[in-house]
């Protein structure tokens, strides 16, 4: 299992490596350091994180459970965000074969920014909806 490194142990093992190998292997340690940053940066921009298995949506650190229809949904969206999603194409990819109407995608979407608060789902009047990433 992955260990969580904070930046501040980052900066403690590049000073250790550093004063070991002066020279030549400062800039390598530097450049470590810069990469692991850029790594940590990376993890905590991700808010959202999904657990098929659990059926359960992580929204900044706060668990939320939810029905298969609601992780498909927010899944797909959220694998395509920041790009309109037609609700014909939101129907054939997280309801395919079954016969629901269009009002089920509200409903669902409802559901979703109620447990998921910081999940940014805008709707696009008359065409369908978006998540946009920052």
């Amino acid at each position: 299992m992955l260990e969580t490194i904070t930046k501040k142990q980052i900066e403690k093992a590049a000073k250790e490596f550093a004063n070991q190998n002066v020279d030549k292997d400062w800039q390598e340690a530097v450049n470590i350091f810069k990469f692991m940053s850029d790594f940590l940066s990376k993890q905590k921009q991700s808010k959202i994180k999904f657990n098929e298995n659990k059926l359960i949506i992580t929204d900044n650190g706060v668990k939320a459970i939810v029905t298969k229809k609601e992780y498909l949904l927010a899944k797909y969206l959220y694998d395509n965000a920041n790009r309109v999603i037609p609700r014909e194409e939101l129907l054939d990819n997280v309801w395919s074969g079954l016969c629901v109407i269009d009002r089920t995608i509200d409903v669902h979407i409802r559901h979703l920014r109620v447990k998921l608060p910081s999940a940014n789902i805008q709707t696009v009047k008359c065409f369908g909806y978006m998540w946009i990433e920052d």
